[in-house]
């Protein structure tokens, strides 16, 4: 008898089971071993999953009302911003005379 087969022979099944399930993690070791020490290895528990069809809930689609174009958006946004700069100059200077030739107007 070799060194090997005299560990063997003295190792418990519980034994046996752990050093070969440890070996066989290794996909080099786990090509080595015969199908006696791969009877050993412990396979690992996978617990069942129930896979049933889920229905799905499709969303009623609202119609959503047609977005302005940006251009108009950023015209209707410029001219509000001109109209208060106009305002805010004429509360502070006023509009009659030298005043006049500063109002803030489109470039």
């Amino acid at each position: 008898m070799d060194d090997w087969e005299i560990i063997d022979s003295a190792m418990t099944n519980k034994e046996k089971q752990e050093f070969y399930t440890d070996k066989a993690k290794n996909p080099t070791m786990r090509s080595l071993m015969t199908k006696k020490e791969l009877g050993y290895v412990k396979k690992p528990y996978y617990p069942k999953i129930d896979i049933t069809p889920i229905r799905t809930i499709i969303p009623r689609v609202i119609p959503k009302e047609p977005e302005e174009n940006l251009r108009i958006t950023i015209k209707k946004r410029a001219d509000a911003r001109l109209k208060q700069e106009q305002e805010d100059y004429a509360k502070l200077y006023g509009v009659n005379g030298i005043a006049s030739l500063k109002v803030p107007e489109w470039t």
